[in-house]
């Protein structure tokens, strides 16, 4: 079975914040809001319920005093960042190589045995004003390009 988790400060994300005062400086002027919370995919082995209560004591990855955490089999990405009058473009940025430190941790100290393999990454919310699907789209990929991430060792992909 494969679990989806992600991870959000309840504090304001100050990468968040440097990134959106960034892109406003060079010029993406159409971009009213940045957020960014932390993404996990897990294939485990066992009940849904159980590697939930566990996964949620898990502090490298969620701690409960100042993250906010969603866990789904499968989300459906429009939920996660909305926008009042803005159109709002979510790019997930995902490592290529796997998480192999940070899973060895999860399952060497903290026991989380019923995990076989994981995945990691960010995804950002990009809020536009003022502009149509198509044009944030495009200037979305020109973003995650020039500054979200390393394509040495990143990928990403424009969920909706």
């Amino acid at each position: 079975m494969q679990v989806e988790i992600l991870v959000e400060l309840k504090i304001p994300d100050t990468t968040a914040i440097t990134t959106f005062q960034i892109l406003k400086r060079i010029g993406y002027n159409r971009l009213t809001k940045v957020r960014r919370m932390e993404y996990y995919k897990f294939s485990i082995n066992g009940s849904l319920e159980t590697f939930t209560k566990e996964i949620i004591k898990a502090d490298p990855i969620i701690n409960v005093n100042k993250h906010r955490y969603y866990i789904q089999k499968k989300f459906s990405w429009n939920f996660f960042f909305q926008g009042d009058k803005e159109l709002v473009v979510s790019i997930l940025v995902e490592n290529i190589k796997k998480e192999i430190r940070l899973l060895g941790i999860l399952k060497n100290r903290l026991g989380l045995n019923q995990i076989k393999d994981m995945e990691s990454g960010i995804l950002w919310g990009l809020y536009f004003e003022n502009t149509n699907k198509i044009v944030a789209r495009k200037l979305s990929i020109e973003i995650a390009k020039k500054l979200l991430l390393n394509e040495n060792y990143q990928r990403f992909e424009i969920l909706c």
